[in-house]
């Protein structure tokens, strides 16, 4: 998908795909079980002692056993569109309920991290504090901006679109709506 093959004058709707989440369950789910096992060593590797090792055992088993469980309660709640581009402007429902108007958007940029591709969408001044963000989105948005991830993090993971469409999609329509 390119910028000159997208109609910016309809509204795009993404939305979730229930094979790319149950994927990304199943690969969550192998690091809770890797976790597990690590938790339970009877030896410590030459580096390693069996109580460091059944520290990350067990912080493995935590952290991944929460992004699995939000993993399948999206996949059981989530229905119909994720993301919603139009001329008024785009929503992430994972981000915001609010529409983010176009005139708002002051940057739009991809942030690679282990490999994942994230769409940072920078906002002028003032424009965020008027969102009101979901809770996964207040609780993420410190420790994304620290990790170089400072806007709105839209990921086009676990849905039916790959990150460069998504990427050239908001583009197409913030170059042509978001001059206010």
């Amino acid at each position: 998908m390119t910028a000159a093959t997208i109609d910016t004058g309809n509204i795009m709707e993404i939305g979730a795909s229930s094979a790319k989440m149950v994927l990304m369950a199943l690969g969550g789910l192998a690091f809770v079980v890797g976790g597990f096992y690590m938790s339970q060593a009877s030896t410590g590797t030459s580096r390693h002692s069996v109580e460091s090792v059944h520290f990350w055992g067990y912080a493995s088993m935590a952290f991944f056993g929460a992004i699995t469980a939000l993993i399948v309660w999206r996949l059981l709640t989530q229905r119909g569109t994720v993301i919603t581009l139009s001329p008024e402007g785009f929503r992430d429902i994972r981000v915001s309920a609010d529409i983010v108007p176009w005139t708002a958007v002051a940057s739009l940029n991809t942030w690679t991290h282990s490999g994942q591709k994230i769409m940072v969408v920078g906002l002028h001044p003032g424009e965020e504090a008027k969102l009101k963000l979901s809770t996964i989105a207040r609780m993420t948005r410190g420790a994304n901006a620290k990790l170089g991830a400072d806007g709105l993090s839209v990921a086009a993971q676990g849905t039916k679109i790959g990150h460069e469409a998504l990427m050239d999609a908001t583009i197409a329509y913030a170059e042509r709506y978001g001059r206010g």
